[in-house]
C-alpha cells in the first residue's frame, strides 16, 4: 500500500516552501500498521504546526497532542 510521507507547494523562483506537509506512518519502534503516527505543516504565510497521535489496543484514535500548543490538544 502507498501512504503519502510529503505533500508540498513551492514557488520555483527563487524556491519558496508556500506549503509543506509532512506524514509519519510508523511507529518509533519502525511498525507500520497503516495508523497515521505525526502530520507537521509549515510554509510562508502557514503557522507551523504539528500533531502526533496515540492508538489503543485496537487501532482506535487514543490521543491527538500538540507540542507547540499551549493547550496541548490533549
Amino acid at each position: 500500500r502507498q501512504q503519502v510521507t510529503q505533500m508540498r507547494v513551492y514557488k520555483p523562483s527563487p524556491v519558496t516552501n508556500m506549503l509543506n506537509q509532512t506524514f509519519t506512518w510508523a511507529a518509533a519502534q519502525g511498525q507500520n500498521n497503516g495508523n497515521l503516527m505525526a502530520f507537521a505543516a509549515s510554509g510562508t504565510g502557514t503557522p507551523a504546526f504539528s500533531r502526533s497521535y496515540t492508538y489503543d489496543a485496537l487501532n482506535r484514535l487514543a490521543t491527538m497532542s500538540s507540542p507547540a500548543d499551549a493547550s496541548n490538544c490533549a
